[in-house]
């Protein structure tokens, strides 16, 4: 656990007797670390139960002592996708922010604290910054997971362009089903960023804190990632329709290599139902290069045929 308390400029590694409800706090915290704040900070039990129950939703939880706020993100780790959960605590003298190490909510916030996050303005402005950098800080993570999933599209789309095989039937489904992750992730904040505008949001209660308010910008990025998120499952959504074409293509070819082989067989088939019809009395069986005359007229309707269809672009 890292503390930041602002007044003093201090990392503290836990509070013991020394939090003060005068003094403002950054506090970052693993989920199996937040029991040791709880009871300090006035976490009721239900905000405690939600912040370790993951349940698949982004969401906000305005509250008169504090602000809770869920949030979910898909992040790139060793060439695999990891889904992470971060629950950010608002009051008026505290952000706590719990999530896990990995990612990227935790390293950011770490880096914040780390360098003693300060300005020459009030504690509360740090806090009030803060609240929006989360913010900025998962709208650019999601614009930067979105991207590189676009990439990933387009790379299948190549590799199919070259070669449709049954292995990508399995890539096409599993980007597919990231994406519409991605979206149902993103979609909640445009009601929590429309929220924030629209009311009255924790910090700007307070007359000289109005100027500094970025959520008009905020509330515009988000609009923006989730524009781009849709475009992004729509051309995953379309790998499909390119899957089905290229293997209509690779079915119609065959079929169509199949029909020449079936027109150019056809002539041989009725030579040879001829010549196996055993009657005594048929012209050509005694002639003494009978054989090798009709082994030739057969070659050369092979080469014929294979000629015309060449012709005509079938082959």
């Amino acid at each position: 656990m890292k503390i930041l308390e602002l007044q003093s400029n201090r990392i503290l590694e836990k509070f013991g007797d020394s939090y003060n409800l005068q003094n403002d706090y950054v506090i970052l915290s693993k989920f199996d670390e937040v029991c040791e704040v709880k009871d300090i900070l006035g976490i009721n039990e239900d905000s405690f139960v939600d912040c370790m129950s993951f349940d698949n939703s982004i969401r906000i939880n305005p509250n008169k002592s504090f602000d809770s706020m869920v949030l979910r993100s898909l992040e790139y780790i060793d060439d695999e996708i990891r889904e992470f959960e971060a629950h950010i605590y608002t009051a008026d003298n505290f952000i706590l922010t719990v999530a896990d190490d990995g990612s990227f909510i935790y390293k950011f916030m770490k880096n914040l604290i780390l360098n003693r996050a300060k300005s020459e303005k009030s504690t509360r402005y740090v806090l009030y910054k803060i609240n929006q950098y989360i913010i900025r800080e998962y709208i650019m993570n999601g614009f930067e997971f979105v991207e590189m999933l676009e990439e990933r599209i387009l790379d299948i789309e190549d590799d199919m362009m070259e070669n449709t095989n049954s292995s990508h039937i399995e890539e096409i489904n599993k980007i597919r089903a990231i994406a519409r992750k991605v979206v149902k992730n993103i979609r909640p904040l445009i009601y929590i960023t429309d929220n924030a505008v629209s009311k009255d949001v924790r910090f700007l209660k307070e007359v000289e804190l109005e100027e500094y308010n970025d959520m008009q910008g905020i509330d515009f990025g988000i609009d923006k990632l989730y524009e781009f998120s849709i475009a992004t499952r729509d051309l995953a959504d379309k790998l499909l329709d390119i899957y089905s074409s290229k293997i209509n293509e690779k079915t119609n070819s065959l079929i169509t290599k199949l029909t020449i082989l079936t027109a150019i067989a056809a002539p041989l088939t009725i030579i040879t139902g001829v010549y196996g019809m055993n009657f005594k009395y048929m012209p050509e069986l005694g002639m003494a290069y009978g054989y090798p005359i009709t082994i030739g007229i057969m070659l050369l309707i092979i080469l014929i045929g294979i000629h015309l269809f060449k012709k005509n672009g079938m082959l």
